[in-house]
């Protein structure tokens, strides 16, 4: 599960953008040791024994950046690796970023060392670390409290952050979302299947039924138009759902969602609740490599390998 690949000057430091260096070279680690397949495929292949194949992997991208077409794109092209990018549809072509991303790059394109949010009952927030995953700590402990508030307030607070923090946006191209016609190019060339991720990226459990009905279905339809293809897969924002949650998905004729829960995939899964490995920033080719082969624990913490997005 990747999120952004970035160039490697790009100077927006976060666990969701891997730099385009480090993408080549996981690329290149796949290609040697292992069987890159598309989600069919891998429904279709998960009862069949490897019998001394090379381990099937399947790629993933959520939210859906332009930067997935700019910079990860060329890469897998190169390699004639299949992906899947679960989009948010709303955001297609939009100016806007997701609010997640806007105070990332509100705090880091700023340096910013502190952020006190008491007055909204979200504490005081220290980012004062020289150690890059230490100080994405304390950003994905703030992003996980803003996660928690309702849409109209947390809006709010993060405008709060923009006002106060003042940030340049000069450096910020490389977190807008796709364009339509990028869906359209992909789509046409064969590798990449679009999927949906929500319309406008809700939390789906902070939803009722009948909102979760409208965001899936005007998300499909969205990705229909573009790119004349049955939207088959989809990927909970946030990696929450409920059994409601996994009756709508059923009823739109989506044949598998994916969690961000970190695992394996395997004949124990349920295809509503796939896992996957969370790949980030601070994840170089030897965690990577680890991971893979499941000796993660030994290598990196959970906390540094995955961010509940």
């Amino acid at each position: 599960m990747y999120h952004g690949i970035v160039p490697d000057d790009y100077p927006i430091d976060a666990w969701t953008l891997v730099r385009e260096s480090e993408f080549r070279k996981q690329m290149s680690h796949l290609k040697k040791y292992y069987k890159v397949i598309s989600i069919e495929e891998a429904i279709n292949q998960i009862n069949h024994p490897l019998n001394g194949g090379k381990p099937r992997v399947v790629i993933t991208f959520d939210d859906g950046y332009e930067n997935n077409y700019s910079i990860a794109y060329p890469i897998i092209k190169a390699f004639n690796f299949p992906a899947t990018i679960f989009v948010a549809t709303a955001f297609i072509d939009s100016p806007e970023l997701f609010w997640f991303d806007k105070v990332i790059y509100d705090i880091q394109s700023t340096q910013c060392q502190i952020l006190d949010l008491s007055a909204h009952n979200l504490d005081i927030h220290y980012f004062g670390s020289t150690e890059k995953s230490k100080r994405w700590d304390a950003i994905e402990c703030l992003l996980s409290r803003l996660k928690a508030e309702e849409p109209s307030p947390r809006k709010k607070i993060v405008d709060e952050i923009r006002t106060r923090l003042s940030p340049k946006f000069e450096q910020i191209g490389m977190l807008f979302p796709l364009k339509s016609q990028q869906i359209v190019d992909m789509s046409g060339e064969g590798l990449i299947e679009f999927g949906s991720h929500t319309h406008s990226h809700e939390i789906l459990t902070q939803l009722n039924t009948d909102e979760v009905r409208e965001t899936v279905k005007a998300s499909i339809e969205a990705i229909f138009e573009l790119t004349g293809e049955e939207v088959r897969y989809f990927s909970y924002p946030n990696g929450e759902f409920k059994n409601d949650t996994i009756k709508v998905l059923k009823e739109a004729r989506l044949n598998a969602a994916f969690t961000t829960t970190n695992g394996f995939w395997n004949t124990n899964v349920r295809p509503y609740e796939i896992p996957r490995l969370g790949v980030g920033g601070y994840d170089y080719i030897e965690i990577f490599a680890g991971a893979l082969s499941g000796v993660k624990a030994a290598i990196s913490s959970p906390k540094k390998w995955f961010l509940r997005r």
